[in-house]
């Protein structure tokens, strides 16, 4: 890790963080592991590091580590304790690609064009393996005019969907939100017609998306997913939507950047910047890098470099990951991180502007309006902020609660 870049004090980095960062890797190599036996060769918190390695989604990666490594000071029944949830994701993900090629089929026979996101397939694509990427849900992106057709059809195979929209509000909902969640059992199901909100939109059109589609084969079958530079900006932006809360989504970009496919570099930065986005993808580029030693063009470094809002991001970002407690992070405080992630004054305005008015499940279950009266609920979403950041925070706080929970 150069840890010089990001200005910081090993009072910011913990041992059992400097070792989480050191087993983060799908290949070790010979250094890596001579760094991991020598981390864990000194006094540790087994079970931060444990915590650590749960909270951020990297159990596998540990486990691995730790193993191949030979780390001789690791306690027996920390590896135990890895070894078996790592046991436990790898055995989630083998259902879950059972499920996705029978869903993959059953939409194909429907004739429902489909791309898959992340999950299995990106386990496949980035780490060759099912054990060292667990995912809780399987993202699918459909196009908006077979997305009732596609509900329909989870809904035939059992699935329930989590988002109580009666029938009235649907259209509004969809011009709002982009995706519907079914479960069943302990199966996840995101439908995507859109691949974020509105008001956290970057790219150019979903219609290009599928044009570059490329297949994967998971399980045995070609599923269609998106293609490997449209993954790695998809991979930044999910990241930067939920504030790099997980080392696992960094270790998603650093296992792609390791393929070292061939992409034009300067038409995706020129694209991007005309949209007011490069910063965002620079961000997970940057930390990929720098805290997880991937390979990144050096135009791309120096252009990082120059951007004077990065470092603190990242910073930010690393103190986070590795802190014995994860930051409580409320709309306020992911709002402020994002803002600082847009480098052009009308994207904050627009961002702001939406997050405002763009209702969300918390707004729509106050009250289900018919549809005449749908547009109220643009509305409703300001004045239920306005009392959760206002008002209620001032209640809130007199009750010694935290206001503006599911936001």
């Amino acid at each position: 890790m150069t840890a010089s870049l990001l200005d910081l004090s090993p009072a910011d980095l913990p041992p059992e963080g400097l070792l989480l960062l050191a087993c983060a890797r799908a290949r070790p190599g010979a250094a890596d592991c001579a760094r991991v036996r020598q981390l864990a060769a000194a006094p540790l918190d087994w079970g931060l590091l444990l915590r650590l390695a749960q909270r951020n989604g990297v159990v596998g990666l540990v486990f691995q580590a730790l193993q191949v490594a030979g780390a001789p000071h690791t306690p027996a029944d920390v590896m135990a304790r890895l070894r078996a949830e790592a046991t436990a994701h790898a055995q989630h993900g083998l259902r879950q690609v059972g499920e996705l090629v029978r869903l993959a089929a059953a939409l194909e026979a429907a004739g429902i064009p489909l791309i898959v996101l992340k999950g299995p397939v990106l386990a496949a694509l980035a780490y060759e393996s099912l054990a060292l990427r667990s995912s809780v849900d399987l993202d699918i992106l459909v196009h908006r005019r077979d997305l009732p057709r596609a509900v329909d059809l989870l809904r035939q195979r059992g699935y329930e969907l989590v988002e109580q929209v009666g029938p009235p509000q649907v259209e509004a909902y969809l011009n709002a939100q982009h995706h519907f969640s079914l479960a069943r059992g302990e199966l996840l199901v995101e439908l995507h017609h859109e691949l974020r909100e509105r008001y956290f939109s970057y790219h150019s059109g979903v219609a290009e998306l599928w044009a570059r589609a490329t297949p994967v084969t998971v399980g045995g079958r070609a599923l269609p997913a998106l293609g490997y530079a449209d993954q790695l900006i998809t991979l930044c932006f999910h990241g930067l939507r939920h504030c790099w809360e997980r080392l696992a989504w960094i270790c998603d970009i650093a296992e792609l950047l390791r393929q070292e496919r061939d992409v034009d570099w300067p038409a995706l930065l020129a694209g991007l910047r005309a949209r007011g986005a490069e910063r965002m993808l620079l961000l997970g580029l940057f930390l990929a890098h720098t805290l997880l030693d991937a390979p990144v063009p050096p135009a791309l470094l120096a252009r990082a470099a120059a951007d004077p809002a990065l470092p603190g991001l990242a910073r930010d970002v690393l103190r986070g990951l590795v802190a014995p407690e994860p930051p409580e992070r409320g709309l306020l405080a992911s709002a402020r991180f994002h803002l600082r992630a847009r480098e052009r004054l009308r994207d904050r305005l627009r961002y702001t502007v939406l997050l405002t008015f763009s209702p969300t499940m918390g707004d729509w279950s106050l009250a289900a309006l018919p549809r005449p009266l749908a547009f109220l609920y643009y509305l409703i979403r300001p004045l239920r902020l306005a009392w959760s950041y206002g008002a209620g925070r001032i209640k809130a706080a007199r009750r010694g609660s935290r206001p503006g929970q599911g936001t």
